[in-house]
């Protein structure tokens, strides 16, 4: 716990990373053209790190959407299950 913000480090994998990064400009959570990686600060040439600004901030919109949306995902998969379970009922009378 930090300064009373809870910190959570997520890891990724570069081909990962590098689709949020994308999604995250798409967004507009983070600014268009920056490098994914970038020198690591007192290393050396071949010493790189993870450019991760924005991704945060991208990551709290598609939780909050995702909260925002449950609503409607449920009520929707019951009129999927609901449908399912009429054709389901409809094959037994056809006897299929």
């Amino acid at each position: 716990m930090k300064n009373g913000k809870i910190v959570v480090k997520v890891y990724f994998n570069l081909g990962n990373f590098t689709s949020i990064a994308k999604d995250a400009e798409k967004a507009g959570k983070r600014r268009g053209g920056l490098q994914l990686l970038t020198q690591a600060k007192n290393g050396f040439s071949d010493q790189k790190v993870a450019n991760t600004d924005g991704i945060s901030k991208f990551l709290k919109m598609c939780w909050q959407y995702y909260r925002e949306q449950e609503p409607a995902r449920l009520k929707e998969l019951a009129e999927l299950a609901e449908k399912e379970e009429a054709v389901n009922k409809r094959k037994k009378e056809l006897g299929a």
